[in-house]
């Protein structure tokens, strides 16, 4: 149910073997001038499941790997959308005359694999690794590297709209070094982007595409959150965690013996909703993450934030929460919560308070971790009304 880069065929590999030691390898014919100067690798891959797959580049001189003779020389991560992949060859394993790719995928899930190249380095070679970093709502930056060393760089971007991107038809602009900076795009929306390098009269292939994805725009404080109608979990806030997660639930929790009863409001039932990670479910040191949306606080004289916390259960694990200012690029720990706060499930959550006046009129993102620390059970941990405010007077 896929096409190739040009719409035509291409190569899948697909695991239907749960093995943890279950190996898929793509192996090219031999090449007479492995060993004869530097060669120049190129390739496109996506994965076609809901998760990202990996391709392992190598080197073999087996058309089998029969004898497990695969010297690894770079891994790579594939998402949803093709992307090309380039890698210069100078430092092949003595021997060597094929390439070779491993495949690394979860069970059931598909990588496919197209364009293959195997060619002298050009002169002027396409720039690489190209990746988007500090991605607000309306800008982003864009990084790259470089193989040798081009006059500049020719960066093109754009709306992405599920077709594979074309270089030339993008918003064009030029960097004189191995990054650049956007700025006024929408919020919440996903963009493309391809660099290519310029040596005097000369250009190279467009390097790319790469993909990023703005974040939501910031609400303005006082702003107030809490989980009273399913699902109501913002759809601008992340969430990071398999088997230890955040999910939101009423009454009490899956496992008996802890976490708990009401809400913060100290209500039950449907409309009374909280926040939690299920403890029973996962192994020590697992953690689970959720990021709220920006939000704004040049509005409040002196920015104050408040929860509401419920930690009962002997197993009770770590709760963080860190905030941001610059999009991520650092984190600063605001407060830790590290033991059973509550002596039953019928114990009302207690607010906690942070004090944000060291970030006022700035936009702050806050993150929210919790590590389980213990292997057993009765550790599940709540949160609720989540509000950003102006401090009291009387604090």
């Amino acid at each position: 149910d896929s096409l190739g880069v040009n719409n035509d065929n291409y190569y899948f590999a697909q695991r239907s073997n749960s093995s943890s030691t279950f190996n898929v390898y793509l192996i090219s014919p031999k090449f007479s001038d492995f060993d004869y100067g530097k060669k120049q690798i190129s390739f496109f891959a996506k994965s076609g499941g809901n998760y990202n797959t990996s391709i392992v580049l190598g080197t073999t001189n087996d058309d089998t790997i029969s004898s497990g003779n695969f010297a690894p020389l770079q891994q790579f991560i594939t998402d949803g959308s093709y992307q090309k992949f380039t890698y210069i060859l100078d430092n092949a394993t003595s021997g060597d005359n094929r390439i070779a790719f491993r495949f690394i995928q979860d069970y059931n899930e598909i990588v496919y694999f197209d364009e293959f190249h195997y060619e002298a380095p050009p002169a002027c070679t396409e720039p690489i690794n190209l990746s988007a970093t500090q991605v607000a709502d309306s800008s982003a930056t864009l990084t790259w590297d470089t193989i040798t060393s081009p006059n500049s760089f020719l960066v093109s971007y754009g709306i992405y709209n599920n077709s594979s991107p074309v270089g030339d038809s993008g918003t064009l602009i030029t960097s004189s070094n191995l990054t650049s900076s956007l700025s006024n795009l929408n919020s919440t929306t996903t963009y493309w982007f391809m660099v290519k390098s310029i040596c005097g009269s000369d250009s190279s292939a467009w390097g790319g595409p790469s993909y990023f994805t703005t974040t939501c725009a910031p609400q303005a404080a006082p702003v107030l959150y809490n989980f009273n109608t399913y699902p109501n979990i913002p759809t601008c806030w992340s969430f990071k965690g398999s088997q230890y997660y955040w999910t939101n639930d009423y009454y009490s929790t899956p496992t008996s013996g802890t976490g708990p009863y009401y809400d913060g409001g100290n209500n039950y039932g449907p409309n009374y909703q909280y926040l939690y990670v299920e403890n029973g479910l996962s192994n020590r040191g697992d953690s689970a993450v959720f990021i709220m949306q920006p939000v704004k606080l040049n509005s409040l004289t002196h920015p104050y934030f408040t929860f509401d916390y419920h930690a009962y259960g002997t197993n009770s694990g770590i709760l963080e929460i860190f905030g941001t200012i610059n999009n991520g690029a650092t984190w600063v720990k605001l407060g830790e919560y590290n033991k059973q706060y509550q002596s039953s499930q019928t114990r009302y959550f207690t607010e906690h308070a942070i004090d944000l006046m060291q970030f006022s009129g700035q936009t702050i993102t806050l993150k929210f971790k919790a590590t389980r620390v213990s292997n057993g059970v009765l550790g599940d941990i709540a949160v609720d009304q989540l509000n950003f405010k102006e401090a009291p007077s009387c604090r």
